[in-house]
């Protein structure tokens, strides 16, 4: 396994590895340094290195990820209120709503991962969230055993009413 220890140096960024002189690699890093790459493959792993973005740029991709995400969660208002949306309006939330939430939590991850997190990171690397997530991780693992050995015990088929449809779900 080729391991990659990339260095900052004032005039560009050095490549490291224990195959001398590789031509590609050393290439490969200064384009990281010139266009501020963050993300490095090395044989299985992924290295990420800090990203270096204006706070103006940072501002704007944070509005526009929460903007994205309020607009997500928040665009079947109306119709919860009895007013039903349009067929072009319904049409666009349905083929873009998980494409786009899934774009915002990306951000999240990638700006706390590589720095640009600031409180969202500070909040979300709260130490009491330690236990609270491997307990959730936990549940995540064994929840679909206690649903087939409640579903495999039924000595009768199910009759689905509310009841059942809620703690089948």
């Amino acid at each position: 396994m080729i391991l990659h220890l990339l260095i900052k140096s004032k005039t560009r960024l050095k490549c490291y590895t224990n195959v001398s002189n590789d031509l590609f690699l050393d290439t490969l890093s200064s384009y990281m340094y010139k266009y501020n790459a963050v993300i490095f493959f090395s044989y299985k792993r992924l290295i990420c290195y800090p990203c270096f973005l204006t706070q103006v740029l940072n501002l704007l991709i944070w509005a526009v990820a929460a903007t994205s995400a309020c607009l997500v969660l928040y665009g079947l208002y109306d119709s919860m209120d009895g007013r039903p949306l349009s067929t072009g309006v319904s049409a666009l939330y349905n083929a873009t709503n998980r494409t786009v939430w899934g774009a915002c939590v990306c951000w999240v991850i990638f700006a706390c991962a590589t720095g640009n997190g600031g409180p969202v990171n500070t909040l979300l690397s709260w130490s009491p969230f330690g236990p609270l997530a491997k307990l959730s991780y936990c549940v995540y693992l064994v929840h679909p055993v206690i649903m087939y050995a409640n579903y495999y015990s039924q000595r009768t088929s199910i009759y689905l009413d509310d009841f059942s449809a809620v703690s089948l779900s």
